[in-house]
């Protein structure tokens, strides 16, 4: 059961939503008598008999395991005969963890640690979040694995999403221009088939997919909002990120979202992420039904170039946490960023930064943006994902004697609610 207060003006409302997302949810309102209550319905038994301590002992079990070796016969044994995740079959999921070159690597000495139960299904399917510990990061990142229990030895096994050979990695970010004090949300995603990804050698390229759809919508069906991907090929000779095998390539390209068959090969953008939204009735509108339990994101991917044809499909259901909004941020909330000299020259100085990790390029320029192929006129970290986010950036190696940082441009990630953090000036 879980339990999220929404206030306002008038009043305080509580609203309860079970984690199954089966039975709805129940408001209760400030003033508002116990008897007149309707209590939500009974869970169904294969949830109500899950017994969570088996639970929690298979998912202890997995990370002892994990120190024999990611390719030992104690670590595959933990995974269901059925394991499917994201098109990868249980051997090909374990041969791709134990692969350095691939992105799902885990290290040697790899730990899981803090489970939390983040939803089960009325097939008796629960989802586990776990921290994930690889001994070189500084702070760890949160997985997902689906666990299931076997009815021939009774034993949690490691079940798989159940997907097809489909993600779309969905994000929701926020961004602060500091000079302005303006906060912006949107999404972002990387449409890609993981399999296909990963025989290639390329993280995003060699995929199958020309066209596809993403809509939010509740488990009736009922969409509220869709957003549409195309390929672009025309802006391959001109801006590599939009061919599909080059190494800068991040996974279908968003359409015009006022009007997707009009977008041409020769777009003017690769964009993975959506612009700003100037009116974010939608996002609170997909908030509240989030915080409702069961509310779906349908991904539909085409070999076609216009969203025809039989297209491979995978439904991923949302965490009861909400996605990016303002009304959820202030400008307290983001790490806060001040140039400042000393004697060695110009630097970032950064406070607020422990609640997040690193997510991408950190920069600093002396030009007026953050122009990467203007060296030396920029420093930019390259630390991996998972690090603690920077409380200092200084320019490395030494800019020209008298230039200042006059913009920077910082990349990190929420840990607690994985929302992407963007800073900038």
């Amino acid at each position: 059961m879980a339990i999220y207060p929404t206030a306002n003006s008038t009043n305080f409302n509580i609203n309860l939503a079970d984690k199954s997302g089966t039975n709805g949810t129940v408001t209760l309102t400030s003033g508002q008598s116990s008897s007149s209550i309707t209590p939500l319905a009974a869970l169904p038994s294969a949830i109500s008999n899950i017994n969570i301590s088996d639970l929690e002992a298979a998912i202890n079990t997995l990370n002892n395991a994990a120190q024999i070796g990611i390719s030992s016969s104690s670590f595959s044994s933990l995974f269901s005969s059925s394991f499917l995740s994201d098109g990868f079959t249980k051997s090909q999921f374990i041969t791709d963890l134990s692969t350095p070159t691939n992105q799902d690597y885990l290290q040697p000495g790899t730990r899981f640690k803090d489970p939390q139960i983040i939803s089960c299904t009325v097939m008796g399917v629960c989802t586990v979040q776990i921290s994930v510990y690889n001994p070189t990061a500084v702070v760890p990142f949160p997985i997902q694995l689906p666990f299931i229990k076997d009815s021939v030895s009774s034993k949690w096994l490691v079940y798989g999403n159940q997907q097809p050979d489909l993600r779309n990695n969905f994000t929701s970010y926020a961004k602060l221009v500091t000079s302005s004090g303006v906060i912006g949300v949107g999404f972002e995603f990387n449409i890609y088939a993981p399999v296909e990804a990963s025989a290639s050698g390329n993280t995003f390229g060699g995929i199958p997919y020309n066209s596809a759809s993403v809509s939010f919508q509740n488990a009736a069906g009922v969409i509220d909002y869709t957003i549409y991907f195309v390929q672009k090929p025309g802006l391959a000779a001109s801006n590599s990120g939009c061919d599909k095998n080059s190494s800068n390539y991040s996974g279908l390209p968003i359409a015009n979202l006022a009007n997707p068959s009009s977008n041409v090969s020769d777009n003017l953008t690769c964009n993975t992420s959506t612009n700003d939204f100037a009116d974010e009735t939608v996002i609170r509108t997909i908030n509240s039904k989030i915080l409702a339990g069961g509310y779906q994101l349908v991904t539909k991917a085409y070999t076609s170039n216009n969203w025809t044809g039989t297209p491979v499909v995978r439904t991923d259901i949302f965490p009861p946490a909400p996605i990016a909004a303002s009304n959820l941020l202030s400008p307290s909330y983001f790490p806060f960023a001040q140039v400042k000299t000393d004697s060695t020259g110009s630097y970032l100085a950064i406070s607020n930064s422990s609640p997040f990790i690193q997510n991408g390029h950190q920069c600093i320029s002396s030009l007026n943006s953050c122009d990467y192929d203007k060296s030396p006129n920029f420093t930019y970290s390259t630390a991996g994902a998972s690090s603690a986010a920077p409380t200092i950036l200084r320019p490395s190696p030494a800019w020209p004697s008298g230039q200042k940082i006059t913009s920077f441009s910082l990349h990190l990630q929420d840990s607690k609610n994985g929302w992407d953090i963007f800073v900038t000036n």
